[in-house]
């Protein structure tokens, strides 16, 4: 699998004076949607596009239902979906309290398949 990739030229905000230097940048495509998905799941498999469609928004509402339960959603080879909590340090346990906390974010662990797929990944520098 190949992904392509562009040289894009970033300043440094804080010194004019600074040279412009380059990064790689991966370049976007266009989104796949569920219904696209579940287009193609249902014509690799018997499942109609129906109940293909059906699963994947059961997915959709369950899952944040479970992370708000502080559940780890673990979808096999696919990953793990879980909440994290960004906080602000104190001195003793007993000043701990929710205040502390500053936001929460949803982390995605990449399972097996996921991992083996970015692992093999090719870029090609685009034209």
């Amino acid at each position: 699998m190949s992904v392509e990739y562009a040289t894009v030229p970033k300043g440094n905000r804080r010194s004019q004076r600074q040279l412009h230097k380059c990064y790689s940048r991966k370049n976007q495509s266009r989104r796949q949607y569920a219904r696209q998905l579940t287009s193609t799941i249902s014509g690799a498999s018997s499942i109609g596009p129906e109940a293909t469609m059906a699963a994947v928004e059961a997915i959709f509402h369950l899952l944040p239902k479970h992370l708000a339960r502080s559940k780890i959603v673990s979808l096999g080879d696919f990953g793990d979906f879980c909440l994290s909590l960004k906080n602000n340090d104190s001195e003793a346990p007993k000043q701990v309290t929710s205040d502390n906390i500053q936001s929460n974010h949803l982390r995605f662990r990449p399972g097996k398949e996921i991992r083996k797929i970015r692992n093999n990944i090719e870029f090609i520098k685009a034209a």
